[in-house]
């Protein structure tokens, strides 16, 4: 999952990545003391990972400093509970190579929550390569998938460009794209079909799920994996700021819940009052687990 606001108020929260370990699970829910999930804490400029307990709710912040390069959009982990974050180039603070403010980035977090960047680049493009609410899945053989905003001609769907905002695109506002995390490189999948719509997160339930919509809540959508095309499903019932499966594809789709806002300018979503659900990306239905522990963090 990811942001939570270390403001005065309000507590903001987004993303959500969710490792499992394929122990028999005994939790509310579906969760299991064997599943961790994964939250981003942010403050002014900065940020830091933090675990969250799928049955309970309680929200335990890792070991490492605060820093801008902790900060993400969304979250995914390896089968083995590698956790990675995706983040665009909209405001971040100043901890960010200046050769990466141009373009979105891979963020690598260590097990303790430190964290290093990987610009991407898409060698189809003019170097121009940002999110529009961003996106991360990883597959169980390791396959990193992202949402990305790029002018490559493989997005192109016949759009005017919009000159008004960076970067600048002529088709989708969002296709798929495979990453290297190694190096950064983006290789797309293809269009998602859907001319200027925003997609909020990104993950793997046994095959790739996102959410969808220009207004309210959106509906929930599957993703094909060989062409990036989406398949429209049910409408959002309570608006999801984080969301996954766990790595071993069996349990069910945890969410992070709540009223939405808008964080620090930006087009990234957040939420007020957040708890943990659990939902069924087929009917919409969710189903509420437990609030967090520290609504104030």
């Amino acid at each position: 999952m990811n942001l939570i606001r270390r403001a005065a108020a309000v507590a903001a929260v987004a993303g959500l990545a969710v490792v499992g370990w394929a122990v028999p699970s005994t939790g509310v829910a579906g969760a299991a003391s064997s599943t961790t999930g994964y939250t981003i804490i942010q403050g002014d400029g900065v940020c830091d990972l933090a675990t969250v307990d799928l049955a309970t709710g309680t929200l335990t912040d890792l070991p490492a400093a605060s820093s801008a390069d902790a900060c993400s959009v969304d979250l995914a982990a390896t089968s083995s509970g590698k956790v990675w974050g995706i983040w665009g180039n909209f405001a971040r603070g100043a901890g960010i190579a200046p050769q990466a403010l141009s373009t979105a980035v891979l963020v690598s977090y260590a097990a303790d929550g430190s964290a290093t960047t990987v610009p991407i680049t898409d060698p189809l493009s003019d170097g121009n390569i940002g999110l529009a609410e961003g996106g991360i899945a990883i597959s169980p053989s390791g396959t990193v998938y992202v949402h990305l905003v790029t002018d490559n001609p493989g997005c192109d769907a016949g759009a005017t460009p919009d000159t008004t905002i960076a970067p600048q695109y002529a088709g989708d506002s969002v296709c798929l794209f495979t990453v290297n995390p190694s190096t950064g490189v983006a290789t797309i999948v293809g269009t998602t079909g859907l001319p200027e719509t925003y997609f909020s997160q990104l993950a793997w339930c046994s095959g790739l799920v996102s959410t969808a919509g220009n207004g309210g809540n959106g509906s929930w959508v599957t993703e094909s994996t060989s062409t990036g095309a989406v398949t429209i499903g049910p409408e959002v019932q309570e608006f999801p700021v984080g969301y996954d499966c766990d790595t071993t594809a069996t349990g069910p789709l945890f969410a992070l819940v709540g009223d939405q806002v808008l964080l620090n300018g930006s087009s990234a979503p957040a939420a007020t009052g957040a708890a943990v659900a659990t939902v069924n990306p087929a009917t919409g239905v969710t189903t509420p687990v437990a609030p967090l522990s520290d609504q104030g963090a």
